[in-house]
């Protein structure tokens, strides 16, 4: 397992070689790289760091690419990162910590409406408290248009049942006050 992430790692990032593969074959690897990552906690830790290392070495032309097609990439691995953060279990993996961050934030800044949706329906078999999502969209200081994404998510009507009230009016708050201080500073 440890040599087919690093041989699969290497071979995506490579660019040039992507336009060969199979869409399909691309994000099975890239689901897998996320399994890895979700199983932490139960697997041999070189089979988990090199999933990692594999993930955090792609080029970022890859995530861009993989943000137009209509999978669920993003969206999984926003819930794969953020369940592995927030995760008690993640003590011995912590030196990877700050590599899962980075793809976090890769994600975050690459996901879209459906991306976010898709991340909250994930929560069942993924969980990560949105007051956890919420601090790391903070942390990221994300624009207003990636706020406005989250917002048109959690307001939707395909993630209504997994969202409370509460949590909407957050980014609803938290957007408008974003939005508050850009038109501030235009002025």
């Amino acid at each position: 397992a440890w040599g087919a992430a690093t041989t699969i790692g290497m071979l995506l990032g490579h660019s040039h070689l992507l336009s060969h593969f199979d869409d399909s074959l691309v994000e099975s690897a890239l689901l897998q790289f996320f399994r890895c990552i979700q199983l932490h906690a139960f697997i041999n830790e070189k089979v988990f760091a090199a999933a990692v290392n594999a993930l955090t070495a792609l080029p970022a032309s890859l995530w861009q690419y993989i943000s137009t097609t209509n999978s669920n990439v993003t969206a999984c691995g926003l819930a794969t990162f953020f369940n592995f953060l927030e995760s008690p279990q993640r003590k011995a993996a912590s030196s990877y910590q700050a590599n899962v961050e980075r793809l976090a934030k890769s994600f975050i800044l690459i996901a879209n409406k459906r991306d976010f949706c898709q991340m909250f329906l994930l929560r069942e078999n993924l969980p990560f408290s949105i007051d956890f999502l919420y601090q790391g969209l903070i942390s990221c200081d994300v624009q207003s248009s990636t706020l406005e994404q989250v917002v048109d998510a959690v307001t939707s009507q395909e993630v209504e049942h997994v969202i409370d009230v509460s949590d909407i009016q957050i980014f609803l708050s938290r957007t408008a006050q974003h939005n508050q201080l850009v038109q501030q500073l235009v002025q």
